[in-house]
């Protein structure tokens, strides 16, 4: 696929928000690349530096991301 015809994205400006992302460790190869590029879209919206948390799995993520939830503005989750 070319991706031609795609429209352009255009991110928010995020700037002023405190935004955190949590991954698990497992399935490196996979996640680190989501990680990698959530860190990036968030510095791309203006965020200029987003909390990074890594857990071990897909089972402690809803409560990682609920306490991330009280003292930031917008949480991310990646996950394969």
């Amino acid at each position: 696929m070319s991706g031609e015809g795609r429209p352009a994205a255009q991110l928010p400006d995020a700037s002023g928000l405190r935004v955190a992302i949590a991954a698990t460790t497992w399935h490196a190869e996979i996640v680190d690349v989501l990680l990698e590029r959530a860190v990036a879209t968030a510095k791309g919206a203006g965020v200029d530096a987003p909390t990074v948390v890594r857990v071990p799995g897909t089972v402690e993520l809803p409560v990682i991301c609920q306490e991330l939830a009280v003292r930031h503005d917008a949480v991310v989750r990646s996950v394969p």
